[in-house]
């Protein structure tokens, strides 16, 4: 997403501006410009994946990165993973008998894919 699409919903000045936006203005925020302004993000052509650390994104404001947008539009992207791992639990529930069996092992490994023609080892 390039650009957020906003109207202004009251008068407003841009602090250290003589910009006003006046009310019902069509607004066009630029998100690589936040995205690459280095006053947020130094070297920001850089690859730094500590820059979304928990400690660096205390340190700026809240909606300088904003890769789904924010707010009631924001992007159904960012529910995706969610939908999708909500309906795959749904599923194994519903097509795979459960039980509980003493002294179980399991044997899944880190590339094990899990379906309903799954043996176990």
């Amino acid at each position: 997403m390039p650009v957020l699409n906003r109207e202004c919903t009251k008068r407003y000045e841009i602090p250290g501006t003589n910009v006003i936006l006046e009310k019902g203005m069509q607004v066009v925020i630029p998100m690589m410009g936040m995205h690459y302004d280095p006053q947020y993000f130094p070297e920001p052509e850089k690859f730094d994946p500590e820059r979304f650390s928990e400690e660096a994104k205390s340190k700026r404001h809240h909606y300088v990165y904003l890769p789904f947008g924010e707010g009631p539009r924001i992007c159904i992207g960012n529910k995706t993973p969610n939908y999708y791992t909500n309906n795959c639990a749904y599923i194994q529930f519903i097509k795979f008998t459960h039980q509980n069996i003493k002294n179980a092992t399991t044997c899944f490994g880190p590339k094990t894919i899990i379906s309903e023609l799954y043996i176990p080892c």
